[in-house]
C-alpha cells in the first residue's frame, strides 16, 4: 500500500502497474480474486480482510481503469464496516452479501467481456488453492 501511495503521488501512469513487463506479477485477476478471498473472513490472520481491502482500493486503477470511481467510492465503506464491527458481531452471510455485491458492480463497472473471462478463469484456477479452507472456497 505505501508503494502504491508513493507512486500515486508522482502523478500520471507512474502508479500502474506494468503486469506485462513482469512475468513475475501476479496478473490483475490473480491479485482481485485473492484479495477478495483474503477479505472474505475479514478477522481471520490478524485482521487481514481490512488490509487486503486497503491494498485493493490501493490497486484500483491498476486492476482496471474503470474501477476508479467505484471502488474510491465502495471499498473505503467496506473497510469502515470491517473496523466498526468485530468477529462477533460482524454476521458472515451481510458480510459475504457485501461483498458478492462489490464483485457484481466491479464486473458491470469493468464491461469487458475478455477481462470477465480472465477473471472467472483465475477465480477458477485458484479453486483448488482452497481445498482446505472450506469458508473461503
Amino acid at each position: 500500500m505505501h508503494l502504491s501511495a508513493k507512486k500515486q503521488e508522482e502523478g500520471g501512469n507512474a502508479s500502474l502497474i506494468p503486469y506485462d513487463l513482469n512475468g513475475n506479477l501476479p496478473s490483475p485477476h490473480a491479485l482481485t480474486t485473492r484479495l477478495l478471498v483474503v477479505s472474505s473472513r475479514p478477522y481471520t490472520g490478524d485482521g487481514r480482510g481490512a488490509a487486503a481491502l486497503r491494498l485493493l482500493h490501493a490497486l484500483r486503477c491498476s486492476v482496471h481503469p474503470t474501477l476508479e470511481q467505484l471502488w474510491s467510492k465502495r471499498v473505503p465503506l467496506l473497510v469502515e464496516h470491517i473496523e466498526e464491527n468485530n468477529e462477533k458481531s460482524l454476521r458472515p452471510e451481510e458480510w459475504e452479501e457485501e461483498l458478492l455485491l462489490l464483485l457484481r458492480e466491479t464486473l458491470a463497472a469493468v464491461s469487458d467481456n475478455a477481462w470477465v473471462c480472465h477473471f472467472v478463469t483465475e477465480m477458477c484456477r485458484q479453486l483448488n488453492s482452497y481445498n482446505g479452507f472450506p469458508t473461503e472456497k
